[in-house]
């Protein structure tokens, strides 16, 4: 199962929550920019809150699907749709088989984050999928998306309802923090 990029966006990359412990040898922490909406995009599908994710800053991409899937959603509102039907931030979205998911720039925010179910199927380096295009890896945790990409999808277990229990355990624990 795969995702294609069949439009670029202004500068999307693969990001989780980054390399930690190898400053020292050259190779900056990376990961998601925006850390909360990466989280909550995982969690909305069921997915570990560090796994690998598509960051998209300003401008969105255009990504087809060959397989039925649920997607989330997060950070800048980039005005994602389905044909033509916009489809809302933060929430567990199914994807039929077919379906072209398009982002627009943004209208708030700068950075957004698509989360796919299971998460993508992709190399760690040093103990993270984050793309970091200076340290000179090669191929796609090298460099942004383009065109002609595509991005295996893991296979995983369907999504639980515990998964909802846990988003709202975790915003009353942000809520009670801020009273």
């Amino acid at each position: 199962m795969t995702l294609e990029i069949i439009e670029e966006g202004l500068h999307t990359t693969i990001q989780d929550k980054g390399r930690i412990g190898y400053q020292s040898y050259g190779f900056s922490v990376s990961g998601a920019m925006d850390e909360y909406a990466a989280t909550m995009a995982n969690l909305v599908v069921g997915n570990h809150k560090d796994a690998a994710g598509i960051e998209m800053s300003f401008i969105g991409p255009t990504v087809s699907f060959d397989q039925d899937t649920i997607i989330a959603i997060t950070g800048a509102d980039m005005t994602a749709n389905i044909s033509e039907q916009v489809i809302p931030l933060g929430k567990a979205i199914q994807i039929n088989k077919g379906d072209i998911l398009q982002f627009r720039t943004a209208k708030s925010g700068l950075y957004g984050y698509l989360a796919v179910k299971g998460g993508l199927d992709l190399p760690e380096i040093l103990g993270s999928s984050s793309t970091v295009a200076r340290a000179g890896i090669k191929g796609i945790l090298g460099r942004k998306l383009t065109i002609g990409d595509q991005l295996p999808i893991c296979q995983s277990h369907s999504i639980k309802q515990s998964i909802n229990w846990r988003l709202l355990l975790h915003f009353l624990i942000i809520s009670t923090k801020t009273l």
